[in-house]
């Protein structure tokens, strides 16, 4: 039998991972939030499969998975009648090398890294917007001159009424949800402002603990030629 391994326990560096199978499960999304019960603390993998609602034959499996890429380690033996129930760590933070992942440039990088919380985005929204506005043929998108004179493209829900499907979500009564998509003339020191701005409104609310999960993606870069 493995013995129990606690050199995680307090280790402050990352990680650093570059087998081919161990990075695909760090940047798949889906898998690797199987990872985070075990980078929180301890757990049994009865405990991790409640962490994240699924089954602890499903979870089993995964964990072997894990620890077989050397991603968890078993750091505690609880014997018991039967079989001994066994207990994992995982480490507090990870470094994938640039060099060790599939993707062909930056721009590969960069999009795989978005994919997953954008198609959460995407799922997230549209579900959200249909049970908000059940009238939804009425819906559309509104292509108009704004201030600058650009054309501005955003959603509107009739041609008649353009302003209140977004104030409409502000209602209380109404999901969290949000969608803008502004281009934006700044000078430098102003588009440094938003993007400071925008750091200490998020650093507000990472952290929480609330009992539901949302996905916000925000990006903010010069367009490309500018």
């Amino acid at each position: 039998m493995e013995p129990p391994d606690s050199s995680w326990d307090d280790a402050a560096d990352p990680v650093v991972v570059d087998r081919p199978a161990a990075v695909a499960l760090l940047l798949d999304p889906e898998r690797r939030v199987h990872l985070r019960p075990f980078m929180l603390g301890e757990r049994s993998v009865a405990e991790a499969a409640a962490d994240v609602g699924l089954a602890v034959k499903d979870m089993a499996y995964r964990v072997k998975r894990m620890h077989a890429l050397g991603l968890v380690r078993l750091t505690r033996v609880r014997p018991r009648a039967g079989r001994p129930i066994r207990a994992y760590r995982a480490a507090r933070a990870y470094f994938v090398p640039f060099a060790a992942t599939p993707d062909a440039d930056l721009e590969d990088a960069v999009e795989a890294l978005l994919r997953g919380p954008q198609r959460q985005l995407v799922t997230g929204l549209v579900h959200n917007l249909r049970e908000t506005e059940r009238d939804v043929h009425r819906w559309g998108w509104r292509f108009e001159l704004d201030a600058g004179e650009r054309i501005s493209i955003r959603p509107s829900g009739s041609p008649d009424d353009p302003g209140p499907f977004l104030r409409r979500l502000l209602d209380d009564d109404q999901p969290a949800i949000y969608v803008a998509n502004l281009p934006l003339r700044l000078d430098h020191a102003q588009a440094k402002q938003l993007q400071r701005d925008l750091a200490e409104l998020l650093a507000r609310y990472d952290g929480r603990d609330g009992a539901d999960v949302y996905v916000l993606s925000i990006g903010l870069t010069p367009a490309r030629g500018s």
